[in-house]
């Protein structure tokens, strides 16, 4: 029997049983829509962390008051997590003093009362200095105004959706008076929308000169205690040698060891290989979820390929009784079950992409990869051929002869 003729006999009993065909290919379909639709969204979720990630340039570092770089290992158990400590103004003046570094700026934040009109609100308040802006400039770009000088006080500069979306009907334009805390603020600067998922706090962000930000959070800070300070180097210089220095001289003023120290210096690399490592993790756990559901159709198949060869007996033995050989009866059971495999996940990698589409309207971030796609029509025909090996070598093993005497 040519392979054209199995194929034609293979669809022909297909059709014959389309309800149980369709209800076995349903099992594939759910199971590749479902890994079209997560590994979709998982590609899109790290394409759109790399792009925000980019924005924190190789010659950018900056200093937070807990050590993220403690091993796990360390504090599993222990009922601890990582050790954190305070930065002051001193941290600022000796990282300010490192030969390398470029630029320093201090930041310090909290919750205040800010209000427009009629409408007030309690929101996080950054004080800040006029070098933040310079150090984050590839994120932060000025729509209206400008950003803040250095001997400035009493303004503010705002974030786009702090000033167009979280006072309502009440936008707020340059020259507009912000009620924060008990003082009045003058809007002299507005960024553009930032826009991703995972700016939204930035684009809420509300900053004020840093000394201002001190009379602020008088009652929720420490004397002299800072909560960010940001850092860009001289081009050229080596990031992880300055790193080192940093830490070096800051572990020696906090009186720490580098392995106990309250604080960490983190820096690009260190940000990619983190986040890298966490999204690398989930989207295979989530995989092997999605391959778990395809396992789950792939088993249906083997189950509808042996009702049909127990149903199909006496068809078996007209087939070898005319000429058809094992391989022959092998071949067209494989390509009966590649066949439900290959339809279910046509289909399924059909849908997958139409709900994408449509979920993508709603701001979730997906990447359709053609080597996913490519990969799940392979996988729903492989798994369908492998399910159905093990009826199709029973059906190509039953003696004709036998095969006739079955009712």
């Amino acid at each position: 029997m040519k392979t054209q003729q199995s194929i034609a006999y293979s669809l022909k009993n297909l059709k014959r049983r389309k309800l149980r065909s369709w209800l076995t290919i349903l099992g594939i379909v759910i199971g590749i829509m479902t890994v079209i639709i997560i590994m979709s969204i998982g590609e899109g979720v790290k394409k759109q962390v790399s792009d925000e990630l980019s924005q924190f340039g190789s010659d950018q570092m900056f200093v937070i008051p807990i050590n993220i770089e403690e091993s796990s290992i360390t504090s599993f158990g222990s009922g601890r997590g990582p050790t954190s400590g305070k930065l002051f103004e001193k941290d600022f003046d000796v990282i300010d003093g490192i030969p390398g570094v470029k630029l320093v700026s201090k930041l310090v934040y909290g919750r205040a009362s800010v209000g427009f009109k009629d409408k007030a609100i309690t929101a996080t308040v950054y004080g800040t200095d006029a070098n933040y802006f310079e150090i984050w400039g590839s994120m932060y770009t000025i729509e209206e105004g400008r950003t803040f000088r250095g001997s400035e006080s009493r303004v503010v500069v705002l974030g786009y959706d702090a000033a167009h979306e979280i006072f309502g009907k009440n936008d707020i334009s340059i020259g507009s008076i912000l009620l924060i805390g008990d003082k009045k603020f003058r809007v002299v600067g507005i960024f553009e929308k930032i826009g991703s998922t995972f700016s939204q706090a930035d684009d809420s962000s509300i900053y004020v000169p840093y000394e201002d930000g001190r009379d602020l959070f008088t009652n929720q800070l420490a004397k002299d205690e800072l909560s960010f300070i940001s850092i860009i180097i001289d081009e050229g210089q080596d990031i992880d040698t300055i790193k080192s220095n940093i830490e070096e001289r800051l572990a020696s003023r906090h009186k720490v060891s580098l392995d106990s120290k309250d604080f960490s210096v983190v820096t690009a690399s260190f940000v990619n290989e983190t986040v890298g490592g966490l999204l690398n993790s989930l989207t295979t756990f989530l995989f092997l979820i999605t391959l778990i559901a395809s396992i789950v159709g792939g088993i249906g198949i083997s189950n509808t390929m042996f009702m049909s060869v127990i149903e199909r007996v006496r068809e078996i033995g007209i087939l070898k009784s005319v000429g058809a050989t094992n391989s022959d009866v092998l071949k067209v059971f494989l390509i009966e079950s590649g066949l439900l495999g290959i339809v279910g996940g046509v289909i399924g990698v059909i849908l997958g992409i139409l709900i994408l589409l449509l979920i993508g309207n709603f701001g979730v971030p997906y990447l359709i990869r053609i080597e996913l796609v490519l990969f799940a029509l392979f996988f729903s025909f492989g798994i369908g051929v492998l399910s159905g090996f093990i009826p199709a070598r029973r059906a190509s093993g039953l003696n004709p002869i036998e095969a006739f005497r079955h009712e």
